[in-house]
């Protein structure tokens, strides 16, 4: 089975065989998914992840090369909820050492503006 031959079956799972409907659902462009089902083409990597975002029970393997079962258990649908609140935990823990990197830059910056300062009204005392 290819993957379009996959992907008019989830359509039909999903949406009762409208691919108009279907399209919306995903947020892909009206007429794309159709086409490509129609020219029997391939299907972009962003229309797959747009399907598997809109649709999160869908076996990606499954959608992509045809191995496994069509829809994750439970505990998989868990475990891919649990990696990507893991993923966002990470991305904000990266944006607060970003701050955290900035802030620290700029405070070394203005230490050095200071030591520099000292050092230039020190010279101007010992000259004068």
């Amino acid at each position: 089975m290819s993957i379009n031959e996959r992907l008019k079956e989830i359509i039909e799972d999903k949406t009762h065989g409208s691919v108009n409907a279907f399209e919306k659902e995903c947020n892909v462009a009206a007429g794309t998914i159709a086409k490509t089902i129609t020219n029997n083409s391939n299907i972009g990597i962003d229309k797959i992840q747009k399907i598997l975002q809109r649709y999160s029970d869908i076996n990606p393997n499954w959608l992509i090369k045809g191995l496994g079962n069509k829809l994750l258990d439970n505990k998989e649908i868990d475990e891919i909820i649990d990696f990507k609140q893991k993923i966002n935990l990470l991305k904000k823990i990266i944006e607060r050492d970003e701050i955290i990197m900035r802030t620290k830059d700029e405070l070394i910056e203005s230490l050095r503006m200071q030591l520099n300062s000292l050092k230039g009204g020190s010279l101007n005392k010992q000259t004068g």
